[in-house]
């Protein structure tokens, strides 16, 4: 597993996931495009409405926008394993010191993982709760 950092203008937090592209379509589906993933000096940025920059579609192999909605919503629907593992990325957001901020991201990403395994992933984490 790679640890990597989550890029969130508040509070620090950590995840770990097998890949990029596991790390990514994880926060991509926490932060419906707010926050961002960083390891290794490469740094996502933050998806600001859903998108996140060219360079890191590149790292994770993937193509732009529309193809992390493919990933999200295709492969997650179809790959068991895949799916298995964006929910244990998302399980496994840490904070790293105080919370400060009104958003708890290891909530939403304990949220976003059950929603995963229960197929009630294309709603937002605040509408499953």
């Amino acid at each position: 597993m790679i640890t990597f950092d989550v890029i969130n203008p508040h509070d620090q937090y950590t995840m770990q996931a097998p890949d990029f592209v596991t790390a990514l379509a994880a926060i991509a589906m926490i932060g419906e495009g707010k926050y961002g993933v960083a390891c290794d000096g490469f740094n996502s940025g933050l998806g600001l409405f859903g998108d996140f920059s060219a360079t890191a579609y590149a790292a994770a192999g993937i193509i732009g926008c529309s193809d992390l909605f493919d990933v999200k919503r295709g492969r997650l629907q179809t790959d068991k394993a895949f799916n298995e593992a964006v929910a244990c990325a998302c399980e496994s957001i840490k904070r790293v010191g105080k919370l400060t901020s009104t958003v708890n991201l290891e909530t939403a990403g304990r949220l976003t993982a059950d929603a995963l395994r229960s197929k009630r992933t294309f709603a937002s984490v605040e509408a499953e709760a």
